[in-house]
């Protein structure tokens, strides 16, 4: 058998109205009209003004009135001596006279050049109706060359590059040609693996040193010399290309049970460039699930 609903009932006399369970057990036991006039009733009972018995609000003690009267510290208008509030310097009709009529004089004069009010406006102004521009006789602040002086053919380097000529670029391009930086290649162990200062136990997988090591860079590089930058399926150049592993690099370290680097450095086929085929990104997403 299913348990009966119990119904509960406003608390007032006058009231039957059906209530919720909350409100029956946690809310007074009253409907929201009743509550409402039970909370009203008591609010002008309790919060009431010490003095006047005005209804005030819930945290004051005191209404405006009565709390101004009873104020320790007075402040008083500049202008009519009348009691206002102390964050107030005036009263508010004090205040707005100030307001009014407040326009420059014509007795005031600009702080730079000291002229009057009105003297160089509109058609007085020097400038009126035409663009400014700069006299022949200005001078540099810097050089103190005159304006116009050095401009375009007059100019001491016009027709003249910065660039170096064409034939000390090609003697450059081809002394630097071959040219390796002293860098490539080398590893500094000083500052690689644990004697690093971010060493986190060897937290990066080994396909993924693998792929980004120097030795992976080199064979892919001799890779693509042998392909000859083309793909070997649309035969397509100037493409976007990349050296895919005809044996993946995850099937290897299964198989032959590779768990360092050291290890995969060791392992032949790993390195071995006729694994490797050079192909276009959309050929070689085909390859991989994955990637479709």
């Amino acid at each position: 058998m299913k348990n009966k609903k119990i119904e509960y009932y406003c608390k007032e006399k006058d009231c039957n109205n059906k209530i919720g369970t909350t409100s029956a057990i946690y809310g007074g036991g009253r409907c929201t009209e009743c509550n409402y006039k039970y909370l009203k009733l008591r609010t002008k009972d309790k919060y009431k003004c010490l003095d006047c018995d005005k209804h005030i609000y819930r945290y004051s003690k005191r209404c405006r009135k009565c709390s101004d009267k009873n104020r320790k510290i007075i402040k008083v208008c500049i202008d009519c001596n009348k009691q206002i509030s102390l964050r107030a310097t005036r009263c508010g009709l004090c205040y707005g006279k100030t307001l009014l009529g407040k326009k420059h004089k014509q007795s005031c004069k600009c702080g730079t050049c000291k002229a009057k009010r009105g003297e160089y406006k509109g058609v007085n102004s020097p400038t009126h109706g035409k663009k400014w521009k700069h006299k022949k006789d200005c001078q540099c602040m810097i050089c103190k060359a005159v304006r116009g002086e050095t401009k375009g053919k007059k100019h001491p380097k016009y027709g003249i590059s910065i660039l170096p000529s064409k034939e000390i670029r090609e003697k450059i391009s081809q002394t630097l040609m071959g040219h390796k930086s002293w860098n490539k290649g080398k590893k500094c162990p000083q500052l690689s693996g644990k004697n690093h200062w971010n060493w986190k136990g060897g937290i990066t997988k080994l396909h993924h040193s693998i792929r980004n090591s120097q030795e992976c860079l080199e064979w892919k590089k001799i890779v693509l010399k042998r392909d000859n930058y083309h793909c070997q399926e649309c035969d397509k150049i100037k493409v976007e290309l990349e050296v895919h592993h005809k044996i993946g690099v995850a099937e290897i370290i299964e198989e032959y049970k590779l768990k360092t680097f050291s290890d995969a450095l060791k392992c032949k086929i790993l390195w071995n460039t006729d694994n490797g085929v050079v192909l276009r990104i959309d050929c070689h997403n085909k390859t991989k699930k994955r990637r479709k």
